[in-house]
């Protein structure tokens, strides 16, 4: 397995259908310029978003409609040409069009209703908006083969540095499909401790098939899921190459967070790296920008604790990097 580099981009790239000309101003050299400026050894790229749109030819999945070129190939082939390494995204629990698509695809509450993030379908206009509003979906049945499918066409497709896998943590599902596993294993839908189990076994076995595809194809590849780094939680760190704690402290957390995770996960023996970003307060926050001592400070502690440095960055949907950031 390749070690973790040291100075990561994570690059945020969820665009809506209804944006034009997606990836159209995407210039090798512009790319490849911004970072060298910023001295950047390994960026994140996207194969596929939480709006469920593709950034390069594919046949299992949907292609963004407003693209019109094979973004994630361009942008892997321009990081080898300068030794940067570059993981690929994919999203997993949230899926906007999928779960519009295909409702039987979606996480299920006991009352048989969809789970969503903080959504209501009864909200007036003037009612506080959450910061997201997604349908969690379930990797199972026709949704696990369209994630182990994809996985399978990126690994043959592309020289592959490690997969970032999004949202794969997410609720106790009751859809049909739970169900009907449930009650062939032997278990009791309407037993919360059992349904859990079942949860449980259910993001196992999708972390495995992806470790197994990935693996024949590129067996020093670094995996990773996210969502899997409650230090509640230790039946989630497993399955994956290292470990990376989303502790971004103006977002959520504060300060105080990233200090007790981090010495908690350096006993964990596998490189891990923390994350922060360039955003101020939220994800995606298009024009917001962190005070320079604010990085300063928050990578000089990410060091300080052993870690590798990572920073959330969100990429123009026309494909132009930002030089200032």
């Amino acid at each position: 397995m390749s070690k973790l580099r040291s100075r990561q981009v994570h690059l945020d790239f969820h665009t809506s259908e209804h944006i034009p000309g997606v990836g159209r101003k995407f210039d090798r050299r512009q790319w490849q310029k911004a970072l060298k400026l910023g001295r950047v050894n390994s960026i994140t790229v996207f194969a596929k978003c939480h709006h469920s749109w593709c950034y390069y030819p594919t046949k299992i999945g949907r292609v963004h409609p407003t693209l019109k070129r094979n973004l994630l190939g361009e942008q892997i082939a321009a990081c080898h040409e300068i030794g940067v390494r570059a993981p690929i995204y994919f999203t997993v629990g949230w899926s906007a069009t999928d779960a519009e698509r295909h409702p039987e695809w979606c996480v299920r509450n006991p009352d048989r209703s969809i789970h969503t993030t903080q959504w209501d379908p009864n909200a007036r206009a003037h009612d506080p908006r959450p910061i997201c509003s997604w349908k969690f979906l379930c990797p199972s049945g026709r949704y696990l083969k369209l994630i182990l499918d994809q996985t399978h066409e990126i690994c043959e497709r592309f020289e592959v540095d490690g997969f970032f896998y999004d949202i794969t943590n997410g609720p106790v599902c009751y859809c049909s499909t739970c169900r009907a596993a449930m009650e062939a294993a032997g278990l009791d839908p309407g037993s919360e401790a059992q349904a859990r189990r079942h949860n449980l076994g259910k993001w196992h076995h999708l972390m495995d098939e992806c470790n197994r595809i990935i693996r024949e194809a590129h067996p020093a590849a670094t995996v990773y899921f996210n969502g899997t780094t409650n230090i509640y939680e230790p039946w989630m760190h497993g399955r994956m190459t290292h470990l990376e704690l989303e502790d971004l402290p103006t977002t959520w957390g504060g300060y105080d967070k990233f200090p007790l995770r981090s010495r908690y996960f350096a006993n964990d023996g596998r490189d891990y790296l923390a994350m922060s970003g360039k955003f101020h307060t939220m994800w995606g926050e298009f024009g917001g920008f962190k005070h320079p001592d604010a990085i300063r400070f928050e990578a000089a502690a990410m060091i300080a604790y052993g870690s590798r440095c990572s920073f959330g960055d969100q990429l123009h949907p026309s494909g132009e990097m930002d030089v200032a950031t």
